[in-house]
C-alpha cells in the first residue's frame, strides 16, 4: 500500500520534538501494513471515513481509497478532533 503525507500533516510532524518524530514516522511507515496494523480505530458521526492511531501522547489521522493510505493530521490527543 502507498503511504501518502498531506502538507498539514508534514507542518504537524516538523513542530514535534525529535524524539516524537522519529516514533511518528516509524508508525507511518508501519501504516503501509493497513489493515493489520494493531490499535487502528475508524472514527464514527461526521468523522466517518477517516481512521485514528494512538502513538504516545499523538494521534494520526488517515484516510484509506484505492490502495492509498493518506496520513491527513497529527496532533496531540487533546486536540485531535
Amino acid at each position: 500500500m502507498r503511504v501518502l503525507v498531506t502538507k498539514s500533516a508534514a507542518k504537524d510532524l516538523e513542530k514535534l520534538s525529535a524524539q516524537a518524530a522519529v516514533r511518528i514516522q516509524a508508525a507511518v511507515h508501519n501504516l503501509a501494513n493497513y489493515p493489520h496494523v494493531a490499535g487502528v480505530k475508524a472514527l464514527k458521526g461526521k468523522l466517518r471515513g477517516i481512521y485514528r492511531v494512538r502513538v504516545g501522547v499523538h494521534r494520526i489521522l488517515f484516510t484509506v481509497a484505492d490502495d492509498v493510505l493518506t496520513v491527513t493530521s497529527i496532533d496531540d490527543r487533546k486536540e485531535a478532533y
